[in-house]
């Protein structure tokens, strides 16, 4: 069992600013147990998390399991900045209320940990298997930039009915919306202009396993 990993890992985690669910969330668990065993000594992750957490963290494995990384205890620390967090929130939404703006409190389910590099405003929860070919799956976590248009054949979080967002492959035509499923069992849906509203673009997707 790796000497360092354990104080390295609660060190380089509290550094970031995550707390043990943000890291959970990260690497898709859906609880922060494994990562508070981890951090207690209990267990070492499977090599695939291992290689996860050092990405996320930004170290080597091998520095990692290896290295005493915290800080040594003789030399003054700098003040903590939280402007100096590698990583930002942005929320998950639920359900969403019709005529709310779509980042009213009362549609955030929760908040997620990204890396500042993903261009999203919040994430939604795929739910179904419409967009199974675009490698979109049940229970993924779709990454969305907030926009009012997007060119035609990009992918776009789309309300319908107003209080449900949907993904699909968005074409205008002629007043009229094509919304087109990734999966030959969902047939193509035609809507007027006026009766969908796109909320935002798809720039990321996370695979939940």
């Amino acid at each position: 069992m790796s000497k360092y990993f354990s104080t390295n890992l609660k060190y380089l985690r509290t550094k970031a600013g995550l707390e043990q669910m943000d890291l959970a969330d990260m690497l898709g668990y859906k609880s922060s147990s494994g990562v508070s065993e981890w951090e207690n000594g209990k267990r070492i992750p499977s090599s695939g998390t291992l290689s996860d957490i050092a990405g996320i963290l930004k170290v080597t494995i091998d520095d990692l399991m290896n290295v005493d990384l915290s800080p040594r205890k003789d030399l003054v620390q700098r003040p903590y900045d939280p402007d100096s967090r590698v990583f930002r929130k942005i929320p998950i939404l639920g359900q969403i209320a019709a005529g709310m703006p779509i980042l009213a409190t009362e549609n955030i389910e929760r908040n997620f940990i990204i890396d500042p590099s993903v261009d999203a405003d919040f994430i939604i929860r795929v739910k179904g298997t419409s967009m199974i070919n675009a490698g979109i799956l049940d229970g993924d976590y779709a990454f969305i930039r907030q926009q009012p248009e997007v060119e035609n054949g990009q992918i776009a979080a789309v309300m319908i009915d107003g209080d449900q967002a949907t993904l699909k492959r968005v074409y205008r035509d002629n007043g009229s919306v094509r919304l087109i499923s990734e999966n030959p069992e969902y047939p193509t849906t035609v809507f007027d202009k006026g009766d969908i509203r796109i909320i935002g673009k798809l720039v990321a997707v996370l695979n939940i396993r």
